[in-house]
């Protein structure tokens, strides 16, 4: 019986931390998005003054949004929760309830990253609030999370781009550049996008590193996967 209820009071803190981070990454989009949204007057024959000036007010949850992204910049948030769960081994952690961390306690999370060729749109944005979910639940019950933003650079959508630009396709561009110089300006596109991507994910609020973001084209990252 004492087992059981153990279960079950172990049980109810996962998901109460796993409500907190996922209220904390659902509100970070909504800010998000309610900042990006803009008033459309399609519908709308003539629309009055008095309407265009209430339309063009800042949200105050926009300025909150500021505030709280300025607050972890600022105090460095994610670099001391890294910092904590790394440290602490066999510890039992400050701000983390009835929680003990074993040694080498990590989650390790395998991130599917976007393609490397594009700006980021809702579906991504999505997609990153869960993986935000994911790695802050386990965070917050005292695991070591490592999360690193990476670039999907194989397949079509890079060699998409550099057919458009040279305008011809790929046999055609192989041919004329040979395989090492079309290879070459495929990968000189994949941080094109990179500073706006890093602006989103921030403005979105997702605790992820940029620095040392893993590319799959790198060698080191293709020989991890095949061994």
């Amino acid at each position: 019986m004492k087992a059981i209820n153990h279960l079950e009071g172990r049980w109810k803190r996962k998901r109460s931390c796993l409500r907190m981070a996922a209220l904390s990454s659902l509100l970070s989009l909504f800010l998000f998005s309610s900042s990006r949204l803009k008033p459309s007057f399609a519908s709308v024959a003539t629309p009055s003054t008095s309407d265009c000036s209430r339309s063009s007010r800042k949200s105050p949850l926009v300025d909150l949004e500021q505030e709280v992204l300025a607050r972890w910049r600022r105090d460095r948030v994610f670099e001391a929760q890294m910092n904590l769960t790394r440290e602490s081994h066999g510890q039992r952690l400050p701000y983390y309830r009835n929680t003990t961390r074993r040694r080498n306690n990590s989650y390790v999370f395998y991130d599917g990253p976007p393609f490397a060729t594009g700006l980021p749109h809702m579906g991504h944005l999505l997609a990153s609030t869960i993986k935000d979910v994911i790695g802050r639940f386990h965070a917050m019950n005292g695991s070591y999370v490592r999360r690193v933003f990476g670039w999907d650079c194989h397949g079509v959508p890079i060699e998409y781009e550099i057919d458009k630009a040279l305008n011809m396709s790929t046999h055609e561009a192989v041919a004329k550049l040979g395989v090492k110089e079309y290879a070459n300006r495929c990968r000189g596109i994949v941080q094109r996008y990179a500073s706006e991507w890093k602006h989103t994910i921030e403005r979105v609020g997702r605790w992820v590193s940029f620095e040392g973001g893993y590319k799959t084209m790198d060698l080191g990252y293709m020989e991890a996967v095949w061994w």
